[in-house]
């Protein structure tokens, strides 16, 4: 595994393995208030948490695999980690809560919008011979578009009311 670190917040991040960060640290020619992240992971903590030095935050979740709650650190988020009980490899979730899914409404509405003027054109009476096949064909496609859409906004967000 590949490490980013950056001595202070504004200096450019250097690559580093695990092990050199580990023997650097040692070594004392890194400090505790270095910034670190692992590659894969979009977000910064301090070195000493890395280290084990200061305490990182931790959390509960549910492994895939033997179902019993197991722990990780916020800091492992994104990483594979072992399950407690099972032993198995498995990928730390972000489990911080979706607070406001108000971004995704444009999504929900273009999907309830959809859905109506299919219904409206797939009922329509007043269009008559092959036209009418085709019109209705295109009222099918956009109630299932909608749907699509109001599906996934509804994955998103699955506490949205």
């Amino acid at each position: 595994m590949a490490y980013l670190v950056k001595s202070t917040l504004t200096s450019p991040p250097e690559q580093h393995t695990l092990d050199g960060i580990q023997s650097a640290y040692r070594e004392k020619r890194m400090t505790s208030n270095a910034m670190v992240r692992e590659e894969q992971q979009d977000f910064w903590y301090s070195l000493g948490e890395l280290m084990g030095e200061t305490s990182a935050k931790e959390f509960q979740f549910c492994c895939p695999t033997c179902r019993e709650m197991t722990n990780a650190r916020e800091i492992d988020v994104g990483l594979q980690v072992p399950c407690q009980n099972c032993q198995t490899m498995i990928l730390a979730p972000d489990i911080q809560p979706v607070t406001d899914p108000e971004p995704d409404r444009p999504l929900l509405r273009r999907g309830n919008l959809l859905l109506i003027v299919g219904a409206v054109i797939l009922c329509s009476q007043f269009i008559e011979g092959r036209f009418r096949l085709i019109v209705s064909g295109v009222g099918i496609c956009m109630m299932i578009n909608g749907y699509g859409k109001r599906s996934l906004f509804y994955q998103k967000h699955p506490t949205a009311i």
